[in-house]
């Protein structure tokens, strides 16, 4: 079994905060994982001032260190690993684990984002090649599908209750809200039946859902193909980052 350790780093994510979101993935990441037939994977949660000998991270921190970046993966040594920054993501409007409104980030989905990619492509160099024969898409799982929520419910209390007779437990859950990712036929460019994502939005495959993107290469120069509604300050964002040196969302 693999295993990554998601370690809390952030002064504004609470380690109550950090364990329900790892334990959020573990709901999630066996499906990823039989959906891209990986090896099951465990995630394990790190209170701050803790260590940990895992070598796969994803690191919960506060302050983007690069422009922009809401989180990213890459790796150092020949370890991948990944970075998702709670300040930002908050200060970009977002939330730290659900929101109603899909159109809100949550931190959470950060996590997610750059724990499915980093499972699928560690060390961000796989290409998909299109039908031209000429362009390449990068191998990022959740680019297409960015801001699609998937709202897991993880159990973090009880309520007891109780009469003259009898004593009742009552479990407490709290949603939180991961990403969609698509699936492996979404990169088959002879494909002609679904599903090609989780969340069974898209209709074909190397399509890109309104608030997605892909990072393409054509020539020997690389690009970024958006949905129709991505802003214009997501796309600044999102095109000063270089995949070669760094992946981020």
């Amino acid at each position: 079994m693999v295993q990554v350790a998601i370690i809390n780093q952030s002064t504004v994510v609470s380690d109550t905060d950090g364990s329900t979101i790892t334990s959020a993935l573990n709901l999630m990441t066996p499906k990823f994982c039989s959906d891209w037939s990986l090896a099951l994977t465990t995630c394990v949660y790190i209170p701050k001032g803790k260590t940990t000998t895992i070598p796969l991270k994803i690191f919960l921190m506060d302050t983007a260190d690069q422009p922009d970046a809401l989180a990213y993966h890459e790796e150092i040594n020949d370890i991948p690993y990944g970075k998702a920054f709670a300040k930002t993501v908050l200060l970009d409007n977002g939330v730290m684990l659900y929101s109603s409104n899909p159109n809100i980030p949550t931190f959470a989905q950060a996590v997610c984002h750059e724990l499915f990619e980093m499972l699928i492509d560690p060390y961000c160099n796989m290409w998909a090649m299109l039908a031209d024969g000429n362009t390449q898409y990068a191998y990022e799982v959740c680019d297409p599908v960015e801001s699609n929520p998937v709202t897991v419910q993880v159990q973090t209390g009880t309520i007891t209750s109780k009469n003259f007779i009898l004593k009742k437990t009552t479990p407490v859950y709290t949603k939180v809200g991961l990403s969609d990712w698509v699936l492996p036929k979404w990169f088959d460019t002879q494909a002609t039946r679904g599903p090609f994502n989780h969340n069974n939005t898209l209709t074909s495959p190397l399509t890109i859902d309104r608030n997605g993107y892909v990072i393409s290469l054509s020539g020997g120069t690389s690009n970024t193909v958006f949905g129709e509604s991505v802003s214009l300050a997501k796309q600044t964002a999102i095109k000063a980052k270089s995949r070669v040196a760094r992946h981020a969302k």
